[in-house]
């Protein structure tokens, strides 16, 4: 895609262990460092931004999460969403979350260290980058 960025990773802290509702769909998320993987092909400054705001109506499984959780930092990348979210092979993830239309990763919420998050993202995108 020519180096447009279309997917970001969201470090988000979940400072208790939570009970996410979505529609008729529940999600336990553990305390501590979080990783949320996302897609944003148009207007990627705007959607990332609204992660940051507290004054917004929930929509994605991302909000309601940040109804719980602060949302500490954002790294754009020119990935896919899903090899993105493949990245995180290994990690501990939160079954079923926000992954609704990718069936090849079984989240895109995944327990994961801060520094080890950022450094699978840019090796992905290395990688990604040398095969252009």
């Amino acid at each position: 895609m020519g180096g447009a960025l279309i997917s970001y990773l969201l470090l988000v802290e979940c400072r208790e262990p939570i009970r996410v509702r979505i529609r008729s769909k529940e999600f336990e998320v553990p305390q501590g460092e979080l990783v949320y993987v996302g897609s944003c092909k148009v207007n990627c400054d705007k959607r990332v931004s609204r992660h940051f705001s507290k004054d917004k109506r929930s929509f994605w499984h991302i909000d309601y999460l940040l109804s719980h959780c602060e949302a500490l930092s954002a790294l754009l990348t020119p990935l896919e969403e899903a090899e993105l979210a493949k990245a995180f092979e290994g990690c501990k993830y939160v079954a079923g979350f926000g992954n609704s239309d990718d069936p090849l990763n079984p989240s895109h919420l995944f327990v994961c260290d801060f520094k080890e998050a950022v450094i699978r993202a840019l090796r992905v995108t290395r990688n990604y980058k040398s095969k252009e």
